[in-house]
């Protein structure tokens, strides 16, 4: 059978974790069309997609991925039913993109970045993802509150950019989490300086981490909204 060019891109760092090693090469299939996951190794475990649609149930046949980074989704719905392994999950400039289902299957998600998807009505829903450590949203003008994907108890980051939807409610639920260590909310044109600053200072955490310099220049490198993880 013939097979999807593929490629390998090196060992990409995590977008939130740049100093810890990458187990996993990251699975790259060529640009365009749809996901045909019969081409891809069945164990593939971290898979990057760009300018692709997304088959409803595609992304189930890889029982073991655990990272998926998508740019640039043709569709307006993204189906993530079944994704049980799943652990980090990035979708950047998806500008039709409407809707995302099977969210309660991300339990195990531990690191969530949806940035620049201006026609996303919900944020998904992440109240089963007990263990989700890190967020980062932006560029969210459709959705009426990122509050579904703000809940566990045991986030210990959360990075909003430009317009995101923050009802006043969220605020005090995102300033009352047990274990959150870093909050920052970096405005644009469209959200004037006074307003971040606001809510960081109702939130009341620092923007990095500052037990040492080297930590504080890790956060600091963080890929903004828009950027690749890769480069």
């Amino acid at each position: 059978a013939s097979t999807l060019p593929i490629r390998t891109v090196g060992r990409m760092s995590d977008p939130f974790e740049f100093t810890r090693p990458d187990p996993d090469p990251w699975v790259a299939p060529e640009p365009g069309g749809a996901l045909d996951v019969s081409r891809l190794h069945p164990d593939t475990r971290s898979l990057r997609l760009n300018k692709m649609s997304v088959p409803r149930g595609e992304l189930a046949k890889l029982p073991r991925l655990r990272r998926l980074f998508i740019r640039t989704l043709q569709g307006t719905e993204l189906d993530l039913t079944g994704c049980t392994a799943l652990e980090m999950l990035v979708i950047d400039g998806a500008s039709k993109l409407q809707r995302i289902d099977g969210a309660d299957s991300l339990t195990g998600l531990t690191d969530l970045r949806i940035a620049s998807c201006p026609a996303l009505e919900e944020v998904p829903d992440l109240s089963l993802a007990t263990g989700l450590r890190k967020v980062s949203l932006g560029s969210l003008v459709s959705a009426p509150s990122i509050g579904p994907a703000v809940q566990s108890p045991a986030l210990e980051k959360i990075e909003l950019r430009n317009e995101v939807p923050l009802p006043a409610g969220v605020i005090e639920s995102i300033r009352d989490l047990p274990n959150l260590r870093v909050f920052s909310w970096t405005g644009s044109k469209k959200v004037p300086h006074a307003l971040p600053a606001l809510v960081e200072t109702i939130v009341g955490r620092p923007r990095y981490e500052s037990s040492s310099a080297e930590q504080t220049l890790a956060a600091s490198a963080v890929p903004s909204m828009g950027e690749d993880p890769s480069v």
